[in-house]
């Protein structure tokens, strides 16, 4: 490979992880943590990792940055080939990336008081 094509590969990779980045703050911009924590504190929500105390606005981001992070080793380790919905949750706490024609069409991140679902067969 030529170092030309080398060198654009690297920039197109670079603006990649740029725009995903952006999007994960994005998320975790519009999320409002202090309701969330509020919410958390009036259930005596904890996690074992805040020793048995309710997690802070900035642990509540902190874990939402790290799930969507995932979401998105996710899509690369299938180099984006694929058609479905990762999702990781932790605590409460959910990242989520939608990919549709391999391309990442929705990124989100969020609280889940509750929530069931049920596994269809072919």
């Amino acid at each position: 490979m030529s170092k030309k094509k080398d060198k654009v590969q690297k920039v197109e990779q670079e603006h990649r992880m740029k725009t995903r980045m952006e999007a994960i703050y994005e998320c975790v911009l519009f999320v409002d943590w202090h309701k969330v924590r509020k919410v958390m504190k009036a259930l005596n929500w904890t996690w074992v990792t805040t020793d048995d105390e309710v997690p802070s606005v900035d642990e509540l981001k902190d874990t939402a940055i790290v799930l969507l992070e995932e979401c998105f080793d996710e899509v690369d380790n299938h180099n984006g080939d694929m058609e479905r919905t990762i999702t990781f949750s932790r605590g409460g706490i959910y990242g989520k990336v939608c990919v549709e024609d391999g391309e990442v069409v929705e990124v989100g991140c969020g609280f889940i008081l509750e929530s069931h679902s049920v596994e269809m067969s072919a």
